[in-house]
């Protein structure tokens, strides 16, 4: 089985996923790092010298091979906007379950304010601006990461087990 943690940036997928891949000792991927790592350049160089376009083409196809490639259980932290596009959430829900981490912009706004500049749709984002784009955002992706088949809220402190338990549901 397919375990794929969705939802914005900086909503603890990539944290969570590893805490559970590692106690359950299953397989874990964080999509974007495996991207970097297999183009050998950062998400930001993509998005500022290809486009974003040209990055959700490659999202999609990496998650596809992916899917292909890793045996389950395996738990995927996407990126925040890999269930938007390409159909790529339907195919998620196609082989496994996704799962939004669903977190206040308050929360996320103040964890992302620190790493901005690693974040290619933050890049221009002045910090007075942040919650704002973050709430904006948010709004236009909700309906998508919502269609998840579990939804956890992150800012309770029993996150990591309210997730684990969505797993066996």
């Amino acid at each position: 089985m397919y375990y794929f943690l969705i939802g914005f940036m900086a909503a603890g997928k990539t944290t969570l996923g590893k805490k559970i891949a590692a106690e359950k000792g299953w397989t874990f991927v964080d999509l974007d790092a495996y991207i970097e790592q297999k183009m050998g350049i950062s998400i930001s160089h993509i998005f500022a010298e290809k486009s974003e376009p040209f990055f959700r083409q490659i999202e999609a196809e990496t998650l596809r091979s992916l899917i292909a490639e890793v045996i389950s259980p395996c738990i995927i932290a996407c990126g925040g906007g890999t269930p938007l596009f390409f159909d790529n959430h339907a195919l998620m829900q196609s082989v496994g379950k996704s799962i939004y981490l669903k977190a206040k912009p308050e929360m996320l706004a103040e964890r992302l304010l620190q790493d901005r500049d690693k974040r290619p749709l933050l890049a221009n984002i002045a910090a007075e601006d942040l919650l704002l784009f973050i709430q904006k955002k948010l709004m236009e992706r909700e309906a998508e990461y919502e269609k998840a088949n579990e939804i956890i809220d992150v800012s309770d402190e029993n996150a990591l087990y309210n997730v684990i338990a969505a797993l066996h549901s």
